[in-house]
């Protein structure tokens, strides 16, 4: 996991904050699993941490030209091998 994440670039970044983790697809960020922010010290850092990430989404998304949505997926349908 990299110490500084760079959201919807080369979709090979990973950062986790507790069991919260943050992956870059591409195109996409997936955010999934849990965190616990607690009133402590590392409660603070993990919340800074968080929230940079989250602006830097932000700041990324405001500097792209975006698409209303993104095109669904190609589905390829193949021979199952096993029927015969």
């Amino acid at each position: 996991m990299s110490s500084e994440f760079r959201p919807f670039g080369e979709g090979a970044d990973s950062v986790g904050i507790g069991d919260l983790t943050i992956e870059d697809a591409g195109d996409s960020v997936a955010i999934y699993g849990s965190a616990t922010i607690e009133a402590t010290t590392k409660g603070l850092a993990d919340a800074t941490r968080l929230a940079a990430i989250a602006s830097a989404m932000v700041e990324r998304l405001k500097g792209m030209d975006l698409p209303e949505a993104l095109p669904a997926a190609k589905i390829t349908t193949r021979r199952n091998p096993f029927d015969e």
